[in-house]
């Protein structure tokens, strides 16, 4: 009988190269990217990549990694992440319409500073920063920069600007002044016939109206002072708009949705109401509340609600 003996394999012993994570030379080049894009983005000093803390913490989380220096984030990897974001820039705004915001102010030297961001209608972005240095700040000079970005967004990105928006600072007020002045010998007969609709102005003015409604409620319920007993005013007041009436269902929906038992409750007690924005079933729903979670409160509540002068004095059940 032969028996071949098994042959074993030798087991390869570990070496040192073993325990140590090695970057290649695309792992550096990414990660490279990455760390500048972070100080980039964080508007970090790019000395900071020369502290020792730095250089700790990489080290601590990739030890054989060598990071980049302050010299490479405002060279090399700047222009690279300058191209990459023209690039996805162009991507993202090619043949799109646009809105240009414009917002300006002044440093601590006094000198203008312009910013102009870029609005697609789903995404925004911050375009180009402007400043005066010794030129002088003029409403003129704002109207150019504008300008310039409504040009510069055609020449490199093929978008069309139709809309810009500013605030109402002075400078920016005596551009619009003056732009309006420039132009309102060259619209086409379209532009001009839609700015002498008057179906269309009707059509805005009552926008406008409806509007101001809103923005008034909103400063009301935003007040830190704002009870829920007032909230219930501003909702039910909103319902009884002649001018929302084509979207009550809406406005009663997200009421429902806003008030609880609890803001039904309150404003039933509040002398300042007296209850009356409740309906019956709205009342109901109250009691129904404070009855199953604070039942001891109840016979308070009607004797309120019936204005009980043996227990309220008749000054306390009167309208505030």
């Amino acid at each position: 009988m032969h028996d071949s003996p098994q042959i074993k394999k030798r087991k390869a012993q570990n070496t040192i190269t073993d325990f140590v994570i090695k970057t290649t030379s695309s792992q550096q080049t990414q990660i490279d990217q990455s760390i500048a894009e972070f100080f980039y983005a964080a508007n970090l000093s790019f000395n900071a990549a020369q502290l020792k803390s730095f250089a700790k913490m990489i080290q601590s989380l990739r030890p054989d990694y060598k990071p980049p220096s302050s010299k490479m984030i405002d060279g090399q990897l700047f222009d690279i992440t300058y191209e990459k974001n023209e690039i996805d820039l162009k991507e993202k705004l090619q043949s799109k319409s646009l809105i240009l915001t414009v917002g300006g102010w002044s440093n601590v030297r006094n000198d203008l500073i312009l910013a102009i961001s870029l609005h697609t209608g789903t995404e925004s972005f911050l375009f180009n920063t402007y400043d005066s240095g010794s030129e002088k700040k003029t409403a003129k000079r704002c109207s150019e920069v504008v300008e310039i970005a409504i040009k510069e967004c055609e020449e490199k990105y093929d978008a069309k600007s139709f809309a810009v928006v500013t605030d109402n600072e002075n400078k920016m007020s005596k551009m619009w002044q003056m732009e309006i002045a420039l132009e309102q010998d060259n619209f086409d007969d379209s532009i001009s016939n839609i700015l002498n609709d008057m179906a269309i102005y009707s059509e805005s003015v009552y926008l406008e109206k409806q509007l101001s409604i809103v923005t008034s409620a909103l400063n009301i319920l935003q007040r830190e002072s704002t009870s829920i007993s007032e909230a219930v005013d501003v909702w039910s007041n909103l319902l009884k708009e002649e001018v929302w009436k084509s979207y009550k269902s809406f406005f009663q929906k997200r009421f429902n949705q806003a008030i609880t038992p609890v803001h039904l409750l309150a404003h039933m007690m509040d002398l300042k109401y007296n209850r009356e924005h409740l309906s019956t079933e709205q009342e109901d729903i109250a009691e129904e509340w404070i009855s199953n979670n604070c039942p001891e409160y109840l016979p308070g509540v009607m004797v309120f609600k019936i204005k009980d002068e043996d227990v309220f004095r008749r000054q306390c059940c009167k309208k505030m």
